[in-house]
């Protein structure tokens, strides 16, 4: 392994984040096994700490071919102890990591979409598009949540009665536990990232900060195929799982809870689409309101009152204006 790194330190890197060239390697011991982390000197002059080796779907590819019989067989325990080392612990690592990145650049967005050329803001939507993507696929991966279990059932050490009671809790419906619950987070966060970030670009503002650029023009496609997917998965979702789900367990999701289930992991993107719906100018809801009005009928029996009180609000605020009928307050 040291021969290998001596080889690769100094070379060229890819990394989500830029190029750069790789400076060192370090081990981090945990409970679990050790996580090799490389440290990037990207050319933009930061310095990045994470695990820069194939993307997630080249592991979930390597994870298959791994998953030989014959070498599962010589020693399944030690084979599940591999798989769980070489792969789930490295892809939680980073699947928190950016997800932790993710957050971060919603202090930012706001100065992103007044102050950035559109190629910066190009490589910003692509790059977490990416994030959004790749964490789609892996979430709807079953195998991968087979192994995300597997490794949890080896860090309880073999017992069998806590996993499990944890695993059929909810009539079974997503556990914290499960790589569900790690890759709906991040696919979430960077849907919450994208839509957040094309509103502003999109939506009218009440100050002059206006960029030099068509950013309504760029915006609008990008930002109408997110919320038509959002919402129309979220709301298949709820008709498949919501029932399965005590009540009161909604508020605590749309700021984030411990159930793996699309409809709870996106009801907080959800409330960010239906306030950006009420920023929309009248000639902007307009355009669309073959497509959104639909969503927003099937939205009014959803589980989550936040979620109905908003949408009552798009149809007093934006629907009545269509109609003629003139705005109340209530």
């Amino acid at each position: 392994d040291n021969a290998d790194i001596i080889n690769i330190i100094g070379s060229r890197v890819k990394t989500p984040y830029g190029d750069g060239v790789l400076k060192d390697q370090r081990n981090d011991e945990y409970d679990d096994g050790i996580v090799k982390i490389s440290i990037v000197k990207l050319d933009s002059g930061a310095t990045l700490y994470g695990l820069f080796g194939p993307a997630v779907d080249t592991v979930l590819d390597e994870v298959s071919t791994k998953d030989d019989a014959r070498e599962e067989s010589k020693d399944p325990a030690a084979f599940s102890k591999h798989v769980m080392n070489t792969y789930i612990s490295p892809l939680r690592v980073r699947c928190t990591s950016v997800y932790c990145i993710q957050q971060s650049f919603f202090e930012y967005l706001d100065l992103f979409s007044t102050q950035c050329a559109q190629k910066d803001i190009t490589l910003l939507v692509d790059a977490v598009e990416k994030s959004r993507s790749v964490s789609c696929k892996a979430s709807v991966d079953k195998k991968l949540s087979t192994y995300f279990e597997q490794a949890m059932r080896l860090e309880w050490g073999g017992r069998v009665e806590e996993p499990q009671a944890a695993f059929s809790s909810n009539s079974g419906v997503g556990h914290q536990g499960r790589s569900e619950m790690f890759f709906l987070t991040q696919e979430a966060s960077a849907n919450n990232v994208l839509i957040r970030l094309l509103s502003l670009l999109y939506c009218p503002r009440n100050d002059e900060k206006l960029n030099e650029w068509d950013t309504v023009a760029f915006a609008e496609p990008i930002l109408i195929t997110r919320i038509l997917d959002v919402l129309q998965k979220f709301i298949v979702s709820e008709r498949v799982d919501g029932h399965k789900i005590d009540a009161n367990v909604w508020r605590v999701h749309e700021m984030g809870g411990k159930f793996a289930v699309h409809c709870t992991s996106f009801a907080a993107v959800v409330v960010n689409i239906l306030y950006t719906m009420i920023r929309f100018s009248d000639d902007q809801f307009d355009r669309q309101k073959a497509i959104l009005f639909p969503i927003l009928c099937s939205l009014i029996s959803i589980q989550s009152e936040d979620i109905r009180m908003l949408v009552a609000s798009v149809l007093r605020k934006k629907v009545s204006v269509l109609i003629g009928i003139p705005t109340k307050e209530v």
